[in-house]
């Protein structure tokens, strides 16, 4: 299941966003991506250029942890939202966010949010990936004794380890 969010950026209307959410995620038993716009920081270092108050974090931060919500791992640009204004005004925000349930992540551990650079829009444009692996963890080494008895094992791993690598 995917939901796109466009949130509106006054407080009234963003409220009523965070409670339509909760709504709908007591909905969903399936795997759910959220993510888009949410007009909206989770902590003070999501921004720059403009304080952060706490009663603009609160509110988002409960709704998130009420749907019981993770951040999706990202990679890209950290402030995914500019004002393009002169240098002494420009605030830098992180404002666009990619959500997953538990059974999200449970289902797509490997995936990533790629926040690409801003172009004609003052947001970054999200890329999310999805593939399915069975398991977390890369497959394990299988160094077989056979392989260590081997008469030309030991003298290859020793001419290897005794070469310099700049």
């Amino acid at each position: 299941m995917l939901t796109v969010v466009y949130a509106r950026n006054k407080v009234q209307k963003t409220a009523i966003l965070w409670h339509d959410l909760q709504q709908v995620r007591g909905k969903i038993q399936v795997s759910w991506l959220i993510s888009g716009d949410f007009n909206n920081v989770l902590i003070t270092a999501n921004r720059l250029g403009q304080p952060v108050t706490t009663n603009e974090v609160q509110e988002f931060k409960q709704c998130i942890d009420n749907m019981q919500l993770t951040p999706l791992r990202t990679k890209g640009c950290f402030f995914t939202w500019c004002n393009k204004q002169n240098e002494n005004d420009r605030v830098y925000s992180k404002i666009d966010w990619a959500f997953g349930n538990f059974n999200w992540t449970k289902d797509y551990r490997h995936v990533e949010a790629d926040f690409l650079e801003p172009r004609v829009s003052d947001h970054s444009p999200i890329i999310v990936q999805i593939w399915k692996r069975k398991t977390i963890h890369p497959k394990p080494l299988n160094l077989y004794i056979v392989t260590m008895d081997h008469k030309d094992f030991r003298p290859m791993v020793d001419r290897i380890w005794q070469q310099q690598i700049d």
